[in-house]
């Protein structure tokens, strides 16, 4: 038989057969769009793969395991698991084990099938296009609320949660920045597509209206820029969306007082010392959160109040500090590493630390920067964000850690336009 081209979507699915293919197609290509669906897609994919490539049959070797997050995500959900010998609260840690599970299964796979590496690009572009179509719903519902309601005011619903509809902003925001990093580092195309494309992702991180993702969009395609400096094609395309992106981003500051005031709000939050009890904003929630995160850490220096406990003493703290807004609402910590610290003590934090940051200088010194990228933008995103909490979060992070895993990264010195220079 002919062999089919590695980039192919052929290839892949004749690679992983067709149930796991189109399961893993489903995940990524509705990941930014019915995050509902992506639990069905994530359990079919994982046992179609498992089965097509027969697990029973194992063959081939893992290599450079401690490389990956592979390893230490399985252990951080261990450790989740070894969190409820000092827990009371076992509904919520059952929630809790249940929306980290990822963590478990990709890396227990990962390393039961380590013959089964494949060219997973074909998903990385269903990826950026489920991106691309989330945007264009947004802006469609956006077109539709301004032409059918007559006090429609444009410039306070065309950003932020209002337009970003189908998700949350803040993992919207994310998920583009990524999927730009992807068109320009894994993927194909002329200049014409590539700005289209590019351009689309870049209004829908400025729309999100994301702090964080306003932040790291220079920075994605800056990056971009200088790792693709050999390519005509890419360096044209990316120069001409940073012109675009500062351009947008300075006229929705023009015209729009509310992404005004959340510039306002975020630089007062982080200048003023004085914090508000009841304060609602965005940037004074997550500081209020912070704090009485660091009550719970230092409550429970050395085991953390428990994989099912903490949340529980996270209210606990805001209420004892009249942080009643946080109560109301339920806030988590607005920051992975404070919660990871709160539930499991200085080890946790340890573990979460060291499965971004390995992955990382590992990414760098085989210059594959899609990895640096990809562990980068999640860990300054987790900062702000307690994103593992959250199935969103979870099986983002933990389902492209295992591609990148498996798949074969771009280098960063490597030259352009050769087929065999992408496998």
């Amino acid at each position: 038989m002919k062999r089919l081209e590695e980039t192919s979507w052929q290839y892949f699915r004749a690679t992983n057969g067709a149930v796991a293919t189109y399961a893993f197609a489903g995940l990524c290509a509705l990941m930014p769009i019915w995050p509902a669906v992506l639990p069905f897609c994530f359990a079919v994919g994982l046992v179609a793969f498992v089965i097509h490539h027969r697990a029973w049959q194992r063959s081939g070797e893992c290599t450079n395991a401690w490389g990956t997050a592979m390893p230490y995500a399985l252990a951080l959900y261990a450790l989740h698991v070894a969190g409820l010998a000092w827990s009371s609260n076992f509904a919520y840690a059952a929630f809790d084990l249940q929306i980290k599970a990822p963590l478990l299964l990709l890396p227990a796979v990962w390393f039961i099938l380590p013959g089964a590496s494949a060219d997973w690009r074909a998903l990385f572009r269903i990826f950026i296009a489920g991106n691309i179509i989330a945007v264009c719903i947004c802006c469609a519902l956006l077109l539709w609320r301004f032409l059918t309601y007559a006090e429609f005011d444009a410039t306070q619903q065309m950003y932020g949660e209002r337009w970003s509809v189908l998700i949350h902003p803040s993992y919207f925001a994310l998920y583009l920045c990524f999927a730009l990093a992807l068109l320009f580092l894994e993927g194909k195309g002329g200049m014409t597509g590539l700005i289209v494309q590019g351009g689309i992702l870049c209004i829908g991180v400025v729309l999100c209206g994301s702090k964080m993702g306003w932040a790291l969009l220079p920075v994605v395609l800056f990056i971009a820029l200088w790792a693709e400096r050999g390519d005509r094609r890419i360096r044209r395309a990316v120069s001409a969306l940073l012109v675009a992106s500062a351009i947008g981003a300075t006229g929705l500051l023009i015209t729009s007082s509310g992404a005004r005031e959340r510039i306002v709000e975020a630089w007062h939050a982080a200048v003023e010392p004085d914090r508000h009890a009841d304060a609602t904003t965005s940037s004074e929630v997550r500081k209020l959160a912070w704090v009485g995160a660091w009550d719970v850490v230092i409550a429970a220096p050395v085991l953390g109040a428990g994989t099912g406990d903490v949340k529980d003493e996270l209210m606990a703290a805001y209420g004892e500090r009249g942080y009643t807004h946080l109560v109301e609402r339920r806030i988590n910590a607005h920051s992975q590493y404070l919660q990871l610290w709160a539930a499991l003590g200085p080890l946790g934090l340890l573990l979460m630390v060291v499965m971004l940051l390995i992955p990382m200088i590992d990414g760098y010194r085989s210059k594959r920067t899609i990895v640096v990228l990809f562990f980068a933008l999640n860990a300054i995103n987790w900062t702000v964000e307690s994103m593992l909490e959250v199935q969103a979060g979870t099986m983002f992070f933990t389902f492209f850690a295992f591609l990148l895993a498996t798949g074969q990264g771009r280098s960063l010195s490597a030259p352009m336009n050769t087929p065999d220079q992408r496998t």
